[in-house]
């Protein structure tokens, strides 16, 4: 299991991190003005643990969550103030840290306090549904298929690329834990 993550929201404090972010993913340059507004979206940073305690430590990723809908047109069953539905976005691992176990940990983390915080009821997504190289199923649709997330509507094509499809998946945001 790996160490815990702090995080924080971000500002613009932050622009080189989610530039650096949004470049070694290969998309999503465009959207940095809108994250650090945190009008229509809010987006958290995730890293590891300080070595002094004051100081952010490594970047791990980064996640958040679009409050008002743009991608798709507005769309109000994925994104949808008056029902409490947030639509998760921007979720980012530096590839380092792949396959070791942060992605559970900021996805538990968005899911839980986050989502608590937010008012949040219902948590959407959309992912591809197949990988680009391979033709076999995404990997991050199996993930969100093993966290809970059931497809809530049909497949679409994806709008950059008419031979793909996404999938969207929701799930209910589950009672905040306390220890």
């Amino acid at each position: 299991m790996p160490a815990r993550l702090e995080y924080h929201k971000v500002t613009s404090e932050d622009a080189e991190e989610l530039i650096a972010m949004r470049r070694a993913c290969g998309w999503g340059e465009d959207r940095i003005p809108r994250m650090i507004a945190g009008e229509d979206m809010i987006i958290y940073l995730f890293y590891l643990p300080s070595e002094d305690g004051i100081s952010p430590g490594e970047p791990v990723g980064m996640g958040g969550y679009e409050l008002v809908e743009v991608k798709h047109g507005g769309d109000l069953e994925l994104c949808n103030r008056l029902t409490n539905t947030i639509m998760l976005g921007s979720l980012f691992i530096y590839q380092k840290f792949e396959g070791k176990g942060y992605g559970n940990v900021i996805m538990d983390i968005l899911e839980g306090p986050i989502a608590v915080e937010l008012g949040a009821q219902t948590i959407t997504l959309d992912t591809l549904t197949e990988d680009c190289e391979t033709g076999e199923e995404s990997r991050p649709l199996a993930w969100y298929l093993r966290r809970g997330y059931t497809e809530f509507r049909p497949r679409r094509p994806f709008v950059h690329d008419r031979y793909r499809t996404i999938a969207f998946l929701s799930k209910k945001v589950p009672p905040l834990q306390v220890d």
